[in-house]
């Protein structure tokens, strides 16, 4: 799907004993044109983070909202991509203290990296 240029919206639900608390989240992208003056850099788009607090007359609701920019180069390498698979997994793999087998490892790793590739291809990116 192709969102350049829309709106993108998106609703977080999440059932809290006996209610259901339902966060509405929208982005508004702005595009700035390629410059084709040499080889230029992707800008440094750093997380936002935001809190809002609202008072009811019986409670108060705190909504975060959290927004985290990635920009992929248009066409990327399969070896990278393999890459930082590995490095995801062994970090995960770690984390949980798990050992697995050499066809576990091997076996993990391949599902792990087609997901990434099918996710970065998703969103336009090409693997070479």
């Amino acid at each position: 799907m192709d969102w350049q240029g829309e709106t993108v919206q998106d609703a977080v639900v999440v059932p809290v004993d006996n209610h259901v608390v339902g966060v509405h989240i929208a982005s508004w992208p702005h595009i700035i044109p390629r410059v084709d003056d040499g080889e230029v850099a992707p800008p440094c788009i750093p997380g936002c983070q935001h809190q809002r607090i609202i008072r009811t007359p019986d409670s108060v609701v705190v909504v975060e909202v959290e927004a985290r920019m990635t920009v992929y180069p248009r066409t990327v390498p399969f070896s990278r991509v393999e890459e930082t698979a590995v490095e995801s997994y062994m970090k995960t793999l770690e984390e949980d203290d798990v050992v697995p087998t050499p066809e576990a490892y091997a076996k993990g790793l391949k599902a792990l990296t087609q997901r990434i590739v099918y996710q970065m291809q998703q969103c336009g990116v090409e693997i070479i």
